[in-house]
């Protein structure tokens, strides 16, 4: 079906590729060998704060509106995005470790712990997705830009 014929365009490539599902691969491989690195550092505490799944989330949230914005000006390479924002941060930040840690901890019983997990990855996530985006257009921005 061509986009003539009513194909709606989401904005992937139509075709495989073989060099971007391979960027994509060892992008994975190392936001996936980071993830477990910062678990293994910050081991989670028997339904206490889950703070390596926290800290990775947030720390991938900013990094991820920091390169984003960053390509936008920059980087122009095809494969950059597929390694770094689909592998890397894709397989970095995990929104589903981040629910089952909310729901395990409301399961448990200990509600006020679970909501100020849920809130505060949340909130401090767009926050610092937000200053990422706003620090990666000042630095990849030209020179003349105000």
């Amino acid at each position: 079906m061509t986009m003539e014929q009513g194909e709606r365009d989401v904005g992937y490539p139509h075709a495989f590729r073989a060099d971007e599902f391979a960027a994509i691969a060892v992008g994975g491989v190392v936001g996936a060998l980071l993830r477990h690195a910062g678990e293994l550092l910050l081991p989670p505490a028997a339904l206490g704060f889950p703070s390596a799944t926290f800290i990775e989330n947030i720390l991938g949230s900013f990094l991820l509106g920091f390169t984003v914005a960053f390509m936008a000006h920059r980087v122009k390479h095809p494969l950059f995005n597929s390694f770094t924002v689909v592998g890397v941060y894709g397989s970095y930040t995990t929104f589903s470790t981040f629910t089952i840690g909310f729901w395990e901890r409301l399961d448990a019983g200990a509600h006020a712990l679970a909501w100020t997990y849920a809130v505060s990855t949340v909130a401090l996530g767009l926050i610092v997705v937000a200053l990422g985006h706003l620090l990666g257009d000042r630095l990849g921005g030209s020179s003349d830009a105000s």
